[in-house]
């Protein structure tokens, strides 16, 4: 373990420290800066992340860190015996929130137990921990996870916890990911011509290929592709089924445009962080078209 980012002023326990992490997807993506920052403590010997299974690719392309999987749904029992199974004793926890792997932590008696109280959480905990954010404007999610672990005594702000992750794959010349398709449904949808329109001139101001991510449960991203026709480079079918595998069919995406939806949040995180926040801003507030036209503006569009 590095010495260089966390000083032993640090309140987590040397040993293995086991990390429960957030269920779903994207939290698990905006959560990786922070448990970058406490893998780098002195004194902690080992960070262990307990994670859903479909979690487990994306974990295991952060170097150094021990990755325990349960399935999907599983119960406390299932959980705790997955813990057990590992035959580390954890002198330590953080967990981000209230879940069946919480519990089982709880159940197992491991301690002392970190995290944020708040969501029904301080019952599983034996430190609660408060992270300094007070009245006031929403904040990111990601800053709930870098406050905690700065409050754990971490330096999460440090510089080497936002680099990009190395997939040990060679990445191709950048292209232009576009998915179409909303997670709130048709009163969201953008219309199909304007995505033509968008993909057309992103292409040919960018000389970038072109694809297009089909999330299987929309009308747009076919009717993209096929408008498109030889200008785009691929239709994903059911990229949501992919999106967890680190070396997959996104890896070669540099700019993704979308329209209020999850898939970009992973392979954006994992290629680089700054991205993932242009993505974040196109999504803001609904304000799609607006927000995608000043975005877009450094990249000539």
């Amino acid at each position: 373990m590095s010495e260089t980012s966390g000083a032993r002023n640090c309140i987590i326990p040397p040993g293995h420290l086991l990390v429960a992490a957030p269920e779903r997807l994207d939290d698990a993506c905006f959560s990786i800066p922070a448990v970058r920052s406490l893998m780098s403590v002195r004194g902690v010997d080992q960070v262990h992340l307990l994670c859903v299974d479909p979690q487990r690719s994306l974990w295991r392309t952060v170097p150094g860190l021990e990755v325990l999987g349960y399935p999907e749904g599983a119960g406390v029992r299932v959980i705790r015996a997955e813990i057990e199974a590992s035959g580390t004793g954890f002198s330590s926890a953080v967990i981000w929130e209230k879940s069946r792997a919480a519990r089982a932590i709880r159940k197992m008696g491991i301690g002392p137990r970190f995290g944020p109280p708040g969501g029904g959480l301080a019952a599983e905990l034996t430190t609660p921990i408060a992270n300094g954010r007070g009245p006031g404007p929403i904040e990111h999610r990601v800053r709930d996870f870098l406050l905690t672990a700065k409050a754990l005594g971490a330096k999460p702000f440090a510089p080497e916890h936002f680099e990009p992750i190395d997939l040990g794959v060679e990445v191709m010349p950048g292209s232009l990911a576009f998915i179409p398709d909303s997670d709130f449904g048709p009163s969201h949808l953008w219309p199909v011509e304007r995505w033509v329109e968008t993909a057309r001139n992103s292409a040919q101001r960018l000389d970038r290929p072109v694809t297009v991510v089909d999330r299987g449960d929309g009308p747009l991203a076919a009717e993209l592709a096929g408008a498109l026709g030889d200008q785009a480079a691929a239709l994903v079918a059911a990229a949501g089924s992919e999106v967890y595998h680190p070396v997959g069919v996104l890896d070669d995406v540099q700019i993704m445009f979308d329209h209020h939806q999850g898939i970009p949040r992973r392979p954006q995180f994992e290629q680089d962080f700054q991205q993932l926040g242009y993505v974040m801003e196109m999504q803001a507030g609904g304000r799609f078209i607006k927000q995608i036209e000043r975005v877009a503006r450094p990249f000539a569009l």
